[in-house]
């Protein structure tokens, strides 16, 4: 069924996000270092269009954001079932980047 774990940097996860968005019913949560590939952000775009009942919330790392990464989470955020949220350097506290990556879809990680 390929559910399982591996390492990003040998098989991409794009396959398993599209289908977990594609399935989620109720609620997508995600912690991200990045947020920069289109097909993944078509994928939950698709989602949150296709579902009025889905709910998503993302913890997006500042620093990293491209500015299309930017445009995609505006969009995003224009609906009002997207709570994007933004983690920020946080000075002298050596809490500056968001490493934590993960996804949520209906309680399934």
């Amino acid at each position: 069924d390929g559910l399982g774990y591996w390492l990003s940097t040998e098989v991409s996860p794009k396959w398993l996000l599209a289908k977990c968005f594609s399935v989620a019913k109720t609620n997508i949560t995600a912690s991200v270092y990045k947020f920069s590939d289109k097909s993944i952000y078509e994928a939950l775009q698709s989602a949150v269009d296709m579902n009025p009942e889905l709910g998503v919330t993302l913890i997006v790392n500042d620093e990293t954001l491209d500015h299309d990464g930017k445009e995609w989470l505006e969009h995003l955020n224009k609906s009002d079932r997207a709570d994007i949220k933004l983690w920020k350097d946080i000075k002298d506290s050596g809490f500056d980047k968001l490493h934590a990556k993960f996804v949520i879809c209906d309680a399934f990680v």
